[in-house]
Parts: C-alpha cells; sequence; structure tokens
C-alpha cells in the first residue's frame, strides 16, 4: 500500500507540476502581448495629438482662423478616433492569428 501511494503522490506532483508551468507560461505570454500592444496603442495616440497640436500651432494664419473655429479637444477627438481604429486592427490580426493557430494553418 505504501507503494502505491508513493506513486501517485509522485504521479500527481507531476501532473500539477506540468499544468502549473503551462498555465504560467501561457499567462505570461498573454500578459506580455497585452503590454506590447498597450504600448503601441499609448505611443500611436501621444504622437497623432503631438501631430495634430504642432500642426494647429504652426499652421499659416488663414488656417488658424479655421481652426479657432473648431472646439479645443478636436485634436484629442481626432486621436482617439485613429487610435481606436488601430486597436481594432491589431484585435483582429491576433484573433484571426488565434484562429490559424487553432486550426494547424
Amino acid at each position: 500500500m505504501p507503494v502505491l501511494a508513493l506513486f501517485i503522490g509522485g504521479l500527481l506532483t507531476k501532473v500539477v507540476d506540468f499544468f502549473s508551468t503551462f498555465i504560467t507560461k501561457k499567462i505570461l505570454i498573454t500578459a506580455l502581448i497585452l503590454t506590447a500592444f498597450y504600448a503601441a496603442i499609448t505611443l500611436a495616440y501621444n504622437t497623432l495629438t503631438g501631430y495634430l497640436t504642432s500642426l494647429s500651432v504652426n499652421a499659416p494664419a488663414l488656417l488658424q482662423v479655421g481652426l479657432a473655429a473648431l472646439p479645443s479637444n478636436t485634436d484629442t477627438c481626432i486621436a482617439l478616433c485613429l487610435t481606436t481604429r488601430l486597436s481594432i486592427f491589431i484585435y483582429d490580426t491576433q484573433f484571426r492569428t488565434m484562429q490559424m493557430k487553432l486550426k494547424g494553418i
């Protein structure tokens, strides 16, 4: 009986070790991918906001008159719209990649 208990204990230890290593690796990879996507989206937002702000400041006088009629948060709204499109593209790309992995292509 003690031999059977040692065998089951050893087997259970190996199974728990395998699943904990597998799940930890999956969680780590997912967190790394999410961090990279967050950094890309934040960089895109900050870059677009900076470009639109510098455009409104350095524009010719005639264009600045037209830009004065726009609300003060126009550059933020434009940057958010473009950043949202980038996030959708990244999500679609990740989803298609996961589908291909599941199909084995």
